[in-house]
């Protein structure tokens, strides 16, 4: 069973708490590209292996951020025997492979392990959590919605894409069209114009809402929009069974206060691990 939160309020975060941090973020990532290979041609040549239990996911072409989800989702140290393997299948394809780990239930030996196999320590995330109550706040004048998928391509898929370069914008949309199948995605309006977008996971196995996807038009910053959604979205969440959210921020970044305002606290630091030979090529 999940570890609940005291009366839905943060709590010091142990191995447990961690475990079902992880546990609901292993789910997202899944979900988040569970169905990009089914887009027609495979256009970012995608792979999936198992090794022992720990399943990775290949991303063969180099396009937007997609580079990003190639990697093993949910390694740990009981994981350490797989690491050689696994490693290896990405480096004969050199192909991107990156580990995130939570400090919690790594070690050590699966340090030591990552190192030997190649990979290089590259980048650290503030990773937050807390309760599904929204707090009493004035209220914005901020409109946000929830755009079901059948109507995301005027809304969601627009403001998503409005920075990609024309040529791959049509791409880009199909492949965020699958990439957000299995989330909830919404779009912030200033004065009735598309200002800022945001998505939700919920991991009903862990009872868990993940916050993610946010961004919002440099025009129209510092108008309230990223509170308004992550209010928004800690309501669904907690609608839909949730007694705990997650979210990860760069450390130290206005998305980070901002969320630390609105009541998350920093569970702890995710680090990345990188394929060096990958990081020499670019």
């Amino acid at each position: 069973m999940p570890t609940a939160l005291n009366n839905g309020h943060a709590v010091t975060v142990d191995e447990t708490l961690a475990d079902r941090l992880e546990r609901a973020l292993t789910d997202a990532s899944t979900m988040r590209g569970q169905e990009l290979e089914r887009v027609d041609g495979n256009p970012l040549a995608l792979e999936h292996r198992a090794f022992n239990g720990v399943r990775a996911r290949l991303v063969g072409a180099d396009l937007a951020h997609y580079r990003y989800f190639s990697g093993p989702l949910g390694l740990r140290a009981a994981h350490i025997a797989v690491v050689p393997e696994l490693a290896d299948w990405y480096a004969q394809r050199n192909a991107p492979c990156f580990v995130r780990l939570s400090p919690l239930l790594a070690s050590t030996d699966l340090l030591r392990a990552l190192s030997l196999a190649g990979l290089a320590q590259t980048d650290f995330m503030s990773l937050l959590y807390g309760g599904t109550q929204v707090e009493n706040a004035p209220s914005l004048a901020i409109r946000v919605e929830e755009i079901p998928r059948d109507d995301r391509q005027h809304l969601f898929l627009d403001l998503w894409t409005s920075a990609a370069p024309e040529n791959e914008r049509a791409l880009r949309q199909r492949l965020a069209q699958a990439e957000f199948a299995h989330w909830r995605c919404y779009v912030a309006f200033v004065d009735d114009v598309p200002a800022a977008h945001a998505a939700l996971f919920i991991s009903a196995q862990t009872r868990t809402g993940v916050l993610a996807a946010t961004w919002t038009l440099p025009a129209l910053r510092g108008k309230g929009c990223q509170t308004a959604l992550v209010r928004r979205r800690l309501s669904d969440a907690a609608l839909a069974g949730c007694d705990l959210v997650a979210v990860e921020a760069t450390p130290g970044s206005a998305s980070q206060r901002n969320l630390e305002r609105m009541g998350l606290r920093l569970a702890y630091t995710r680090v990345t691990w990188t394929r060096e030979l990958l990081l020499d090529s670019k």
